[in-house]
């Protein structure tokens, strides 16, 4: 999901550098013992002071991409919410305490919103409060967790158009930026994919258990009723 980006929430108007920072955007914690827990750091770059308040969700991605949220007790955040003067940057320790008996790698969201606290009281007018907001991805992942994909259904959704199918059934979380596929008909004929085909695999993301559909545009017109073959070519990530 990626590939990860800071969202921006406001007003759709020319907007100053972000307010702060969080770091890292993406961490693995074990589910028990020393690697259960993580440091966070929160750094405000500008030159007001800021609230933050930090929260844990989980992460479902259905078929078509789209990602679900719900609040979690599975961790405990200390501090949940910190104010920050101008250049000044804190520490938050994120610890899990769910379950210790994870068999398959578990997702999460770790969510850090700028709260819309006007620390100059002392200024009457109406102010036009920008709420930053970072969406980091948190992840409890067993020893030896490893993704396994799998190409479960392909099917001709048009003249120049694929709908495939592709599962996680490993144990693991996969970022898509390195696979592509190899396709051919009953007849041994290879179809060829239009690039614009991988455009958004980059940033596609895999998650243990997951299934997605992904829509694919071929060069030429797909022979009429062929029965197609797909292979998956990936390459290992470091």
């Amino acid at each position: 999901m990626t590939s990860i980006a800071a969202f921006i929430l406001g007003a759709l108007i020319s907007l100053p550098a972000l307010a702060f920072r969080l770091d890292p955007m993406v961490a693995e914690l074990a589910p028990s013992g020393n690697g259960s827990s993580k440091v966070f750091r929160v750094e405000n770059n500008g030159q007001e002071r800021i609230a933050v308040q930090l929260k844990v969700t989980t992460r479902e991605i259905d078929a078509k991409g789209a990602e679900t949220r719900r609040d979690s007790k599975d961790f405990s955040i200390f501090p949940e919410q910190l104010s920050l003067g101008p250049n000044d940057t804190r520490n938050v320790r994120v610890t899990y305490n769910g379950t210790k008996d994870v068999a398959s790698e578990v997702s999460y969201r770790l969510i850090a919103t700028q709260l819309p606290v006007d620390f100059k009281a002392e200024k009457k007018q109406a102010q036009l409060n920008f709420l930053f907001q970072y969406v980091a991805s948190l992840y409890v992942t067993p020893p030896q967790a490893l993704a396994k994909l799998e190409v479960r259904k392909i099917e001709a959704a048009g003249p120049k158009k694929l709908i495939i199918t592709i599962a996680n059934i490993g144990t693991g979380h996969r970022l898509m930026k390195d696979v592509k596929l190899k396709l051919v008909t009953e007849a041994g004929e290879t179809i060829h994919l239009q690039e614009s085909s991988y455009k958004s695999w980059p940033g596609e993301n895999l998650l243990a258990g997951a299934v997605r559909d992904f829509e694919l545009e071929t060069t030429e017109n797909l022979p009429a009723k062929s029965k197609i073959k797909a292979d998956l070519l990936i390459e290992t990530q470091p």
